[in-house]
């Protein structure tokens, strides 16, 4: 079974993977966050899922 950890990136992760402060790691995750609320997906304040990151910053097709 996946983890919390596994499945969401939390801002301080953010923060290091794009080498930004923590305030502009929170504004990333709460502009990922709003656009899947607008698709209808559940999110979590401070976290985003990590598959979704991913394919924003590194283009992933998964």
């Amino acid at each position: 079974m996946i983890t919390t950890k596994e499945a969401f990136i939390d801002a301080k992760e953010v923060s290091q993977v794009l080498g930004v402060g923590m305030t502009k790691a929170y504004a990333v995750i709460k502009a990922y966050n709003a656009e899947l609320d607008a698709r209808g997906f559940y999110t979590m304040r401070g976290k985003c899922p990590r598959k979704y990151f991913e394919q924003k910053i590194y283009g992933y097709a998964d």
